[in-house]
């Protein structure tokens, strides 16, 4: 079981390390401004799981319209 919670916190990092790759290529634009706050709530997210999976696909969002 550590090992999986190990590898959750992995990836977490590696999701707000994407996201402020977000910041620093656009620009403070409303999606980011949500993506940011989506990444603080599910720090304070009693379902940890579920506000994980919502942060990925806020991300690939945000990856999308980037491109």
């Amino acid at each position: 079981m550590t090992h999986k919670l190990d590898v959750f916190w992995i990836a977490r990092g590696a999701l707000l390390v994407l996201m402020v790759g977000c910041y620093l290529s656009e620009g403070w634009i409303e999606d980011t401004a949500q993506l940011g706050g989506t990444y603080v709530l599910s720090l304070l997210s009693f379902k940890v799981l579920l506000s994980f999976f919502d942060l990925c696909a806020l991300l690939v969002y945000e990856l999308e319209i980037s491109l």
